[in-house]
């Protein structure tokens, strides 16, 4: 069981038996080039269909070039499907951004994967720190599962989204996060990816859609 025998005894914020259920041996690395970014956006628009933000893809554009977010894309079985972002706003609060899933691979776990490697990511020294998401209405009940809590509701034009924190993101769940993702055959390189450091982490920069 490796290090999972040690947590058993422990809270969590969410049903750890559901979490391992979902975890997939994803590959993830750096989204650094315009190919790379043309993929980002390409997931953006076939998701519009599906609740995102239609109106949002200029700043989401803008977001993949300008360094203020540690965007990754994840592949599965050498096919890339998803892709996910991350960013510091201050000292002690982590922000997820744009979780993007490929309509064809939704519903199989890839968005529960891809939170846990963005947690596993939160360097051990900082902990304890929350974690922040500005979530869709219909994108609620996912991480509420994760142990998120509607701290407020926004709106823009066209959408509500509920401000979200997870509190208490502790080292030990930090490596847990990481042993969870390694246990399933995940690839991640913990220690090499440097998330940006951001004033806040509100409004219209702080998107965050998953399966």
């Amino acid at each position: 069981m490796g290090i999972f025998g040690n947590f058993f005894s422990s809270p969590y914020p969410w049903k750890d038996s559901h979490v391992r259920s979902r975890i997939l041996p994803l590959e993830f690395r750096p989204a650094v080039n315009e190919a790379d970014f043309a993929f980002c956006e390409s997931l953006h628009r076939k998701n519009e269909a599906h609740g995102v933000p239609a109106d949002h893809i200029e700043t989401f554009q803008e977001s993949l070039r300008n360094g203020q977010m540690l965007t990754l894309i994840a592949s599965l079985q050498d096919k890339q499907v998803a892709t996910c972002s991350l960013q510091w706003a201050g000292e002690t609060m982590l922000c997820l951004t744009y979780g993007l899933v490929d309509p064809l691979f939704q519903h199989q776990g890839i968005g529960t994967t891809m939170c846990f490697a963005r947690f596993g990511l939160i360097p051990l020294e900082r902990a304890p720190v929350g974690v922040m998401i500005n979530a869709l209405e219909t994108s609620m009940s996912f991480y509420q599962r994760l142990g998120f809590q509607s701290i407020g509701r926004m709106s823009d034009v066209t959408h509500r989204f509920h401000v979200a924190c997870l509190q208490g993101m502790t080292a030990e769940l930090i490596d847990y996060s990481r042993a969870l993702l390694d246990e399933a055959g995940a690839k991640i390189d913990w220690l090499a990816m440097q998330i940006p450091e951001q004033p806040e982490c509100t409004g219209e920069d702080a998107f965050c859609f998953f399966d």
